[in-house]
């Protein structure tokens, strides 16, 4: 079925990436590639949380 499909779709590594270790925050990782890729992930999450701290890096191999 198509929910069992769902279902088994594995996460991919670093792209929306809920991160759960037990503490009282959430913390999502997402490898945005590029300004407009960031932009889309935090417009997807505003809502959803009073406060977003964002942490940015970037590989040293690109602009």
């Amino acid at each position: 079925s198509i929910v069992a499909g769902i279902e088994a779709v594995e996460v991919v590594p670093g792209r929306c990436e809920v991160i759960d270790e037990g503490q009282n925050f959430s913390v999502i990782v997402d490898r945005a590639d590029n300004p407009k890729a960031l932009e889309a992930m935090l417009t997807a999450l505003k809502g959803s949380a009073e406060n977003i701290l964002t942490v940015v890096g970037c590989r040293g191999d690109e602009d």
